[in-house]
């Protein structure tokens, strides 16, 4: 498996050897309301993208625009949010958003209470979102068992502006149908709202071995044309993958160039060192690139389930293991933010394993907690990432705290000196309240 893991994060560094010019990206679109049977711009809405914030507002044909830092590749999956009083978004679910090389998605917003609210397609969504909800009920002080799917049942209720035990129904009659289905990955959800946890956390890892396999084929396929391409490039010349983004399609001004590929307007050839290279060669192996992306993802996510069910389940060794074996299908490099998500994660976990360590166990658990947190920050950074940032300098804060009033001497009050610090930058970013 080691083997495997190196080629597949060896296939998603490959882009970043090229030389492409960094501009900024721009996800464009409308943000529009459902009035019946017809749309109309939203006008004045606010827009961000979540964790990150920066409200954008929307003109008076509902358009906007909201800036996507670099870090966020194409192909990835990012979350829009919308405030505007008394609509929610309707689509994209959940405002989950995976980009495109065209950078454009329109957003439907329907009014709270819309029966839209009670549809299948949205309780799959609030079932896909419960393992990161019940994680987030668990608390320093509680133990296993005391996680409550009830309690998200009511949030999404009283977020919509719904009945609560309409809202419990619809969902209790899809985790049924969960239960009988043959897709693992539902099966899963069901043990995670009958609180199964170890069985949901489970099933959850064993449902990654199809697609580690579709993991390896994909990258294989795309060394196979990266193999196709170096052999019409000469020693001395640059990357041909490189310049087709130059040479094909060459702007007047910086425009945004994603590394894992851009269009390709029109069908052609280039020729190098004598060898005719196609575009559609080139725009197969980008298309590619953007399906390892999509899949490792998935991979990635499916470890972070398994550890958040392990968590909610108060299991911090067994949730931190799946989040390191994550880990092993993603580089810093190749995915900045998927990396940094999990490191996150094992920041935290490490906190909770710490605070339940006895004698040296305990500290080395608070400080691999920290290095885990700075880490996630040099990814997510005050400029790109500020509301996810001040979150990160709060949890570090707090292991550093805890690490330093359990810490005789100048070491424990250089922890605490750093814990201000850590509190103070979190302060310092003002929130835009995402729920």
């Amino acid at each position: 498996m080691r083997t495997r893991t190196s080629l597949i994060v060896f296939v998603l560094m490959l882009p970043m050897s090229v030389g492409f010019v960094h501009a900024e990206n721009w996800l464009q679109g409308q943000v529009l309301e459902q009035h019946g049977g017809t749309k109309r711009p939203a006008t004045g809405a606010q827009v961000w993208i979540v964790n990150i914030g920066n409200p954008y507002l929307t003109q008076a044909d509902g358009g906007y625009r909201v800036l996507v830092p670099d870090a966020i590749r194409i192909g990835q999956t990012i979350a829009l949010y919308v405030k505007r009083k008394g609509w929610a978004i309707a689509t994209p679910l959940a405002g989950k958003v995976q980009l495109s090389p065209e950078l454009t998605s329109d957003i439907i917003l329907a009014p709270e209470a819309s029966p839209i609210f009670l549809s299948s397609a949205q309780f799959d969504t609030f079932l896909e979102s419960l393992p990161e909800k019940l994680r987030k009920q668990v608390t320093l002080t509680g133990k296993d068992g005391a996680v409550d799917p009830m309690q998200a049942v009511k949030e999404y209720a009283a977020t919509h502006g719904l009945p609560a035990q309409e809202v419990r129904a619809k969902v209790e009659e899809l985790v049924k149908q969960y239960e009988q289905s043959d897709d693992r990955g539902k099966q899963c959800l069901a043990a995670i709202y009958n609180k199964h946890l170890k069985q949901a956390a489970t099933c959850r890892q064993q449902n990654t071995i199809n697609k580690l396999d579709l993991l390896k084929r994909k990258s294989d396929e795309i060394e196979a044309l990266s193999r196709t391409i170096r052999k019409t490039e000469s020693p001395n010349e640059p990357s041909v993958a490189g310049r087709f983004m130059t040479t094909l399609r060459v702007p007047a001004e910086p425009t945004p160039m994603p590394w894992a590929g851009s269009r390709h307007d029109r069908p052609g050839f280039l020729l190098v060192s004598g060898h005719m290279v196609t575009i559609a060669d080139s725009a197969q192996l980008d298309e590619a690139k953007r399906e390892l992306i999509q899949l490792t993802e998935d991979v990635v996510e499916d470890f972070r389930l398994a550890g958040h069910a392990y968590y909610a389940n108060y299991e911090f060794d067994q949730a931190l293991a799946a989040y390191q074996e994550g880990l092993r299908y993603v580089s810093k490099q190749a995915m900045p933010t998927l990396w940094a998500t999990l490191m996150i994660d094992i920041g935290n976990t490490q906190r909770y394993i710490a605070v339940r360590s006895e004698e040296e166990g305990l500290h080395q658990h608070f400080r691999a907690a920290a290095v885990a947190l700075r880490d996630a920050c040099t990814v997510y950074s005050k400029k790109d990432f500020p509301e996810l940032w001040a979150k990160i300098q709060n949890n570090l804060g707090n292991a550093l705290q805890e690490d330093g009033e359990r810490t005789n001497g100048p070491e424990g009050a250089k922890l605490l000196r750093e814990a201000d610090e850590a509190y103070r930058k979190a302060k310092s970013v003002p929130t835009s309240q995402t729920p």
